[in-house]
């Protein structure tokens, strides 16, 4: 089966109905925002352009405003401590890779602040404004570690719906 006929099938034929083509649309949506807001050479390797695929996420990104009126340019924006953006995120990737473990407060121990990614990246960093520009699921921005060198940003604040008592 090939990947059209298995997006095909699986949005004309699921359980969950109409529910299955909202889901693979939302997904689309931010995965292409993730990737679209990361360094392209972030996802270079042998044989596989970086620069390629963030066109694709690009592109994914463009014909999904197209067709369902996605804004991206008219998103807000917010002026933000990278500290506190960070401290108020429920998940934090940064240059395409989610963080580890997040050290704000210096310490005799850790006296830089710091993160850590999944790729085992490790990224010295001050507080700093930064400029945060607000999605429906998530904020980007960009930071400056302590050697100068740029990175992207991507916060994800989880939706807590309170759940309602059940009747005795």
């Amino acid at each position: 089966m090939s990947n059209v006929e298995f997006i095909t099938e699986l949005m004309t034929f699921s359980r969950a109905g109409p529910l299955t083509q909202v889901f693979v649309i939302d997904a689309l949506l931010k995965q292409a925002r993730l990737v679209a807001a990361t360094p392209a050479e972030r996802f270079e390797r042998p044989m596989f352009s970086g620069a390629a695929w963030v066109a694709a996420a690009q592109e994914v990104l463009d014909r999904l405003e197209k067709v369902y009126g996605v804004a991206r340019a008219a998103e807000p924006t917010q002026l933000r401590s990278l500290f506190a953006a960070l401290l108020d995120a429920d998940e934090i990737v940064v240059d395409g890779y989610e963080t580890d473990k997040v050290v704000l407060t210096p310490s005799l121990r850790d006296p830089q602040p710091f993160l850590t990614t999944a790729s085992g990246s490790i990224v010295e960093m001050n507080d700093q404004q930064l400029l945060l520009t607000h999605g429906e699921d998530a904020s980007t921005g960009r930071f400056i570690d302590i050697r100068g060198e740029q990175h992207s940003l991507v916060l994800h604040r989880l939706v807590r719906t309170p759940l309602r008592p059940i009747d005795a």
